[in-house]
């Protein structure tokens, strides 16, 4: 995932430069790491509540 990441960075710097990479690039993965454990918190959450209170 490391080596992806980097190369991903690394064309996108080349192409677009660092105008397209802190443009969009970083909203970009920021939104989806933080949609990601939105998700997480909630399916916790979901998963304790129907834990403890089955039916």
């Amino acid at each position: 995932m490391f080596l992806v990441a980097w190369v991903l960075k690394m064309l996108t710097l080349r192409i677009g430069g660092a105008k397209l990479y802190e443009g969009y690039s970083v909203p970009i993965v920021s939104g989806a790491i933080v949609g990601y454990m939105i998700g997480m918190i909630l399916g916790g959450i979901i998963w304790i509540v129907r834990f403890f209170t089955p039916f």
